[in-house]
């Protein structure tokens, strides 16, 4: 039987609720309950797997359908294993999990042109952890006393023994030995390199240049259409490859952003972002500092935004999504995705691993390098960056712009940071500084040139200002480069 995904989401269900009797004909009235944003199972023959579902819902009124959608996407795999082998959901043991688990090891599937594993340790781990979570759920509600324990600790009869351990934050985990222990360092995503950035804002530019335009539309409404489109989609390309190299954010994240706190960038000079998997309905938000520069990049997308929404006859103030697509409606984070990778495979990147989630791991390991550098001009010693107090002071600071829970979550990119501050460990030469005063005051110059600062005080004396310290730039700079010719002299 070929695969296909076993559980839906956003599901509408309707139940028999309650009866009410009607005044006139006294005839009975079945009054149903509506159920949204549902996660549903199926067997792969297409029947409803109830007892999963029934798990499932209890997940949605606790926690957010993403949570519920998380576990059916784990629990789907031992729902499949069942129906394949003819095996009752109840029916399992010890030995039945280990073989369970040794065949999500080895199954493989074709990617990049290579075979691979289908699926990491760690999501092996998850999904066994799901099981084993479901078959105490059903053991608690539903399991009769005539019955045989299902699962328990060791002594207790139990077929699936569990025994319960601490994890790293001092909370109470299931071990069972079919959970892979082992964890890769990273995982298989690493940074993105600074080429592929650079090879993808270069198609997104080129893209931009070279509409698709279909033939024999080359004027008219529908054309100023076509390319009012294209322009949108371009500037949502290089917004999002913007904010995910610039605050390491999650692809749900960026498709969430609240548009009503991120309206006026330039004025509050913060980024709010929505943190995701914290298994709260309502996303906590945290703030994230912008640059004048990185809030008038921002400013320029939210124009080219209202632009688009008033050319195709939209309200502004009726689209509450921070990205759209080419219709106007909020963008699917699936679909950015697969945008993604089209710009991907145009860039000449179709054989290699890319993912929206590698510039997620660049901004967490060169945020924790800068950490890393800015302890170690403190004249602190390499060997201390180890002390676990020193590493969870470091993964704090990066772990309040991440969103992280825990900062020594984060531990593992630390390896990986501190090689990248031994590369990196150059001062600004001479030279170097020569050039940034050039620029600063080739940014002067235009600025004095600007027909604003004869109405604008203010924008005057701050010029003035700068210039003033460049002017003491350059002194600094003209003593130190006598002092090094004083000790070349010696």
């Amino acid at each position: 039987m070929p695969k296909f995904q076993l559980y839906y989401k956003n599901m509408k269900i309707e139940l028999p609720w309650s009866v009410s009797h009607s005044r006139k004909t006294g005839s009975p009235i079945v009054n149903k309950k509506c159920l949204l944003n549902q996660v549903y199972t199926f067997w792969p023959d297409g029947t409803p797997c109830t007892l999963v579902n029934i798990w499932l819902q209890t997940i949605t009124f606790k926690s957010t359908g993403e949570s519920a959608e998380t576990f059916a996407s784990h629990i789907s795999h031992y729902v499949r294993d069942c129906y394949n082998l003819q095996v009752q959901l109840f029916d399992v043991d010890d030995n039945y999990l280990c073989e369970f688990a040794e065949r999500l090891t080895e199954e493989k599937k074709l990617k990049y042109n290579a075979i691979q594993s289908a699926r990491n340790g760690n999501h092996i781990a998850y999904t066994i952890r799901r099981v084993l979570e479901f078959l105490i759920w059903y053991q608690t509600n539903y399991r009769l006393i005539s019955q045989p324990k299902l699962i328990g600790e060791l002594g207790t009869g139990a077929r699936v023994t569990i025994e319960w351990r601490t994890d790293s934050r001092g909370r109470p985990t299931i071990y069972h030995p079919a959970i892979p222990t082992r964890r890769p360092l990273v995982g298989d995503k690493k940074p993105m390199p600074d080429d592929f950035i650079g090879k993808l804002i270069d198609m997104a530019n080129l893209l931009r240049a070279k509409p698709r335009i279909p033939f024999g539309s080359t004027n008219g409404p529908k054309y100023e259409q076509l390319v009012a489109k294209n322009e949108y989609l371009h500037s949502r390309r290089m917004i999002s490859l913007k904010l995910t190299m610039l605050t390491g954010l999650r692809p749900d994240e960026l498709n969430k952003l609240p548009i009503h706190l991120n309206s006026n960038p330039i004025a509050t000079r913060k980024l709010f972002l929505p943190t995701l998997k914290t298994r709260q309905k309502s996303p906590p938000i945290r703030e994230f500092p912008l640059t004048l520069e990185d809030a008038l990049e921002i400013s320029i997308y939210l124009n080219d935004r209202i632009k688009f929404l008033n050319l195709i006859s939209a309200k502004p103030e009726s689209v509450t999504a921070f990205l759209l697509s080419q219709d106007g409606t909020p963008v699917m984070t699936r679909s950015l995705a697969r945008d993604f990778k089209r710009l991907c495979d145009l860039s000449g990147l179709k054989d290699t691993q890319v993912c929206l989630s590698m510039f997620r791991h660049r901004f967490i390991t060169t945020q924790i390098a800068y950490e890393i550098k800015k302890e170690l001009r403190r004249d602190i010693a390499q060997k201390d960056l180890w002390q676990e107090a020193v590493q969870r002071k470091i993964l704090s600071r990066v772990a309040k712009l991440t969103g992280h829970t825990d900062p020594m979550s984060l531990k593992h990119y630390f390896n990986e940071a501190f090689a990248i501050v031994l590369t990196n460990t150059h001062e600004i030469t001479i030279s170097e500084t020569e050039a940034l005063i050039i620029r600063l005051e080739h940014q002067i110059d235009e600025l004095s040139k600007s027909s604003a600062i004869h109405h604008n005080t203010f924008l005057a004396e701050k010029i003035a200002v700068l210039e003033t310290t460049v002017k003491q730039l350059k002194l600094s700079h003209k003593s130190q480069y006598d002092n090094s010719n004083t000790k070349l002299n010696r």
